[in-house]
């Protein structure tokens, strides 16, 4: 599935493969969130992309455990929280 519809993640999938086999979860599954603090204080943090590169690993992780490879991002604020999805056939790469 990520060599199709999200090349770009076929390495750190791999990576995350080869982590779960090392620690003997090979063939686990397991459903994957995402939980992001969505305020000023980490601005900084989404404006060097070091968030997007988290996002990537927990995308890359989720197509190992996750049946479908979905994984929930739940944005926290002061506000109401809200809800996106990212998923292989959405993901867009690094836009950096």
């Amino acid at each position: 599935m990520v060599e199709r519809q999200a090349p770009g993640l076929l390495a750190p999938a791999r990576q995350a493969g080869q982590a779960l086999v090392a620690r003997g979860l090979a063939g686990r599954r397991a459903a994957v969130y995402l939980i992001l603090d969505h305020d000023r204080d980490m601005e900084e943090l989404y404006e060097s992309f070091a968030v997007q590169a988290f996002a990537e690993r927990v995308l890359a992780l989720s197509a190992n455990l996750d049946d479908d490879g979905t994984v929930p991002v739940i944005f926290s604020s002061g506000q109401d929280p809200f809800l996106e999805e990212v998923r292989p056939d959405n993901y867009p790469g690094r836009r950096s």
